[in-house]
């Protein structure tokens, strides 16, 4: 907003009775003076040496000034103070911050850009994938289609897991590399940015009932046990590869929830924690950076559950996270 200095100037006779002194160099004031807000200056050089220059060209600000931040502008300068758009380079007053493996702001007509799908951020530069997903040319660049490079990826990250934070089961779990709309139908609730991988756990619960003899008479029991079961792993096709490392750490962490704490029905807690996994993951293979999502990440399941999660493993590490898993596993 632009600011106006209101400059009112008195020309007057002094009277030498008065001895006026001059603000500005502080010199007796004889016959005529400037007076501005009851101050008065012997000469118009010593009221514009009052007056707040440009901070870029130095020019003096009479004719009014922006501010922005601690600093004034000129009307000619002020352009220069804004922030340029990471899309289209631009210059823009006004625009919005997404935060992604950095804050980065994009003007107006940039930020309605489709969003890339796993950086969530306007796509400038893009391109569409078969599924009708956006993908930006920067994460495009790491994109894996192989599925021979996920299972290598995926053995890497399960094994780091399990040495540094003791995160394993022994079980084979499957991979499959699926796009979008099979992702979709397999998990019904979808959130596009935040699902980019999906755990199942299957299996056949069967229950045999026999009777024995005993000394009260006939005595009926039960034993459950499981066949047919299978641990999967679904995630996206042309998902880059430090994104995919995040992904396979969260849904290792759905694994870990159903071998040792099945009995846990809170969404927030279960996505929380997985999402503390995908959080080691990241410092552990050198990639803090990506964390930067999780931490700010307003959503009351994925977000707030990761915060909660997060304050247990401040205060004793994963000890304390387990005893608290264990404690609400029924």
């Amino acid at each position: 907003m632009l600011k106006l200095f209101v400059i009112l100037i008195a020309m007057s006779i002094s009277i030498d009775t008065l001895a006026l002194n001059c603000v500005v160099c502080h010199k007796k004031i004889r016959g005529k003076y400037l007076l501005v807000n009851d101050k008065a200056y012997c000469s118009q050089k010593c009221l514009d040496s009052t007056i707040p220059v440009c901070a870029k060209c130095g020019k003096s600000l009479r004719k009014g000034y922006y501010k922005r931040g601690d600093q004034l502008y000129c009307a000619d300068c002020i352009s220069s103070t804004w922030p340029k758009c990471s899309g289209c380079g631009k210059a823009s007053k006004s625009g919005t911050v997404f935060r992604s493996t950095r804050d980065m702001f994009f003007c107006p007509e940039c930020s309605q850009l489709p969003k890339c799908f796993s950086c969530l951020v306007p796509a400038y530069k893009s391109k569409q994938l078969d599924d009708g997903r956006t993908i930006c040319l920067e994460c495009s660049k790491t994109s894996v289609h192989d599925m021979d490079e996920a299972e290598e990826l995926f053995n890497t990250v399960r094994a780091t897991m399990e040495k540094a934070f003791n995160l394993d089961t022994d079980h084979r779990i499957r991979l499959r590399m699926i796009d979008l709309p099979a992702m979709q139908r397999r998990s019904p609730g979808y959130a596009h940015g935040i699902e980019l991988g999906l755990f199942v756990y299957d299996a056949t619960i069967k229950t045999v009932i026999t009777n024995r003899l005993t000394l009260g008479g006939n005595k009926e029991e039960k034993t459950t046990y499981r066949e047919n079961v299978s641990y999967t792993i679904f995630f996206l096709t042309e998902t880059p590869r430090k994104k995919l490392i995040e992904v396979f750490a969260h849904e290792l962490g759905h694994d870990f929830l159903q071998e040792y704490y099945p009995g846990i029905k809170s969404l927030k807690i279960k996505e929380g924690f997985c999402e503390l996994c995908a959080y080691l993951a990241n410092i552990e293979f050198g990639q803090s950076e990506m964390n930067i999502r999780i931490t700010h990440n307003p959503d009351p399941i994925y977000g707030d559950g990761f915060r909660m999660m997060y304050d247990l493993y401040q205060q004793d590490g994963l000890s304390m996270v387990r005893r608290f898993l264990r404690q609400n596993s029924n």
